[in-house]
């Protein structure tokens, strides 16, 4: 398995991104689409009662978001927090694409319950990931100056990297990849 421990910088949404948050980007809008596509399907389904032809075909979609972001998921995780919400995040993904499966969503099943309850298990994905976002923010140092600036007590060489919008980006940037790697 092939792990993702950089991200060309024309792929970056910001400089300095992290490989996991790219990652995590990422799986926020694959999870938020399959889920919108699920979503879509069964509103068109609802006037029938059943799955009809272009609902089965969102579910398909929605699928082939899910297996793209198995890609997503080989990323080196170096926060113990956050690989541990990765490592849910795997699990959930694999039982809901599976559980498509044995249900027949993308091929036979005519239920909308089945339908509503894949929904809830994409759901439960893209919360997941809005978690991890939450922990793949989190950087110890940056956070301490933050705190220091609202108490007034922001060391000198702060004020002067935050007069340059050049410095400011890679010193943060510098901050996240020294707590992350143990330093």
């Amino acid at each position: 398995m092939a792990t993702i421990i950089s991200v060309p910088e024309g792929l970056r949404s910001y400089p300095g991104q992290t490989p996991e948050s790219y990652c995590v980007e990422c799986l926020t809008r694959h999870y938020s689409k399959a889920l919108g596509l699920l979503e879509e399907g069964e509103r068109f389904s609802l006037k029938y009662g059943r799955l009809i032809p272009e609902a089965r075909q969102r579910v398909r979609s929605a699928i082939t978001e899910i297996v793209t972001a198995e890609e997503d998921l080989k990323t080196k995780i170096r926060d113990p927090k956050l690989a541990k919400v990765m490592d849910e995040i795997k699990v959930k993904q694999r039982d809901l694409r599976k559980w498509v499966w044995a249900e027949g969503l993308t091929t036979t099943q005519e239920d909308i319950g089945s339908l509503g309850n894949a929904i809830t298990q994409a759901k439960e994905l893209v919360d997941l990931t809005y978690e991890a976002a939450e922990l793949e923010g989190n950087c110890p140092t940056c956070e301490e100056l933050m705190m220091a600036s609202s108490e007034g007590e922001m060391p000198t060489w702060v004020y002067l990297a935050f007069l340059s919008p050049v410095i400011l980006p890679f010193f943060f940037a510098v901050c996240k990849q020294f707590n992350t790697e143990g330093g």
